[in-house]
Formats: structure tokens, C-alpha cells, sequence
């Protein structure tokens, strides 16, 4: 049986698309841009990851110069505006899966290569219903030189754990932060986000629409599978 899920992006937890997108164009507008990226406009930029790069192509493709650094930090404040005033649910099955896991002795991590910032907001904005104190480990930008879909997150974790590839289940949300989980040779579960739309995930990559104990098991047959 498998020793750990390792829950990927912040999108396998809460559903959060649309907020970040808002929260982009909130920045924009603060800093006087007549940028606005409507969801057409977003939603191919997803199948590359890193907000600011983001910025920094979107900038380039209009010839324009701008401070990338400083447009993501105030996106990073907009959008934790938007989840303390809207709060975020979590994700169908997420809660059922974390309960389920720790029932068996399994480990429980949060594997993100995002800022501590939206990290902090995230568990703020979800008032309790998971905590941070319930993950055996929980990434951050800081702790790697390269994000997704490098797998650097996925293996400072195994290490920090004392685990291998093996014995862990990851649960990513969109093909290019899969990329990461199935480079560090660890099975993976799709679990897509509103903004992936028909994009592909990678080779072997099971794709569900919810989350559950059942993913626990092979084929939901009370055999528990191996990972």
C-alpha cells in the first residue's frame, strides 16, 4: 500500500481559477494598465506555469516593459483579498481523501512550489475546514530554484520524508504541474481544475472528477493499491 498522498497545487485543494484571474486584472488596474485578461485570454496562458512569467509574456507580446515582480506581488495581495472576503471550499472528496489517508497511517503532504503568502491565505481563507498542522509537509517557492514542471518540489519532499517514488500517490490538477509529479516517478491522479479544459494529461496520468477514499484502493474493490 501506498505511504503518503501528496496533494500538488494549490488548484487540487481549492478551486481558485477564476479568483486568480481577477486578482491579476486587479493588479493591473492598480497600477494603471490597460490590461484586462478576460477567461479566453487566461486560460491558455495556464498551460504554462509561474504568475509572473505570465506578466512578463504577456508584456513582451505587446512590446511593452513593465515590473514583473512587482505586478505579481500585487496580485499576490489582490488575491488574498478575494479569498478573505469571498473565503474557498474545498474541493470535491479533498477532506473525505486527507481523513481517509490518516485513518491508514499514511502521510499527508501539501507538495506546492507557490509564495508562502498564498499558501497562508489559503488556510486562512478556509477558516478551518483543513489545517495546516494536518500535512507531514508542505512546500513553498523557497525551497527549490525551480518550479513545476520540474520535479525539484516532488524531491525535496520524498527526502524530507524519508520516502521513494514508490510509496506515494500525487494529486495534481493540471498537465504541466503533473509533468512534475510523474518526472519524480511517482503514480499520479488528474484531478483537474476549471481551467484545463481538454488539455492532456501526461501519459499514465488517471484522471477523476472528485476525490475520495476510493482512490485508496484498486479499482474500488477494497484491494488497497500499491504505488
Amino acid at each position: 500500500m501506498p505511504d503518503a498522498v501528496f496533494f500538488g497545487s494549490i488548484g487540487t485543494l481549492v478551486e481558485t481559477t477564476d479568483m486568480q484571474r481577477r486578482a491579476f486584472n486587479k493588479a493591473f488596474e492598480a497600477a494603471g494598465l490597460d490590461w484586462h485578461w478576460t477567461q479566453d485570454m487566461y486560460l491558455p496562458m495556464l498551460q504554462q506555469s509561474g504568475g509572473r512569467h505570465r506578466i512578463e509574456r504577456f508584456a513582451e507580446s505587446r512590446g511593452e516593459t513593465v515590473d514583473a515582480e512587482m505586478l505579481h506581488a500585487a496580485k499576490v495581495q489582490a488575491f488574498a483579498d478575494l479569498m478573505a472576503t469571498e473565503g474557498v471550499d474545498l474541493r470535491p472528496g479533498v477532506r473525505d481523501l486527507v481523513d481517509a489517508a490518516k485513518e491508514r497511517g499514511m502521510m499527508v503532504a501539501f507538495v506546492t512550489s507557490t509564495g508562502r503568502e498564498q499558501i497562508n491565505g489559503i488556510f486562512d481563507a478556509l477558516d478551518g475546514a483543513l489545517l495546516p498542522s494536518e500535512f507531514d509537509y508542505i512546500g513553498n517557492s523557497g525551497l527549490v530554484a525551480r518550479g513545476k514542471p520540474a520535479p525539484d518540489i516532488f524531491l525535496d519532499a520524498l527526502q524530507t520524508l524519508d520516502l521513494s517514488a514508490n510509496q506515494v500517490i500525487a494529486i495534481e490538477d493540471t498537465p504541466i504541474c503533473a509533468e512534475a509529479s510523474v518526472a519524480a516517478r511517482i503514480e499520479t491522479i488528474g484531478f483537474p481544475n476549471s481551467g484545463v479544459g481538454d488539455q492532456p494529461f501526461p501519459y499514465g496520468v488517471e484522471v477523476v472528477e472528485a476525490l475520495s477514499a476510493d482512490l485508496l484502493y484498486e479499482d474500488g474493490q477494497g484491494k488497497l493499491r500499491t504505488a
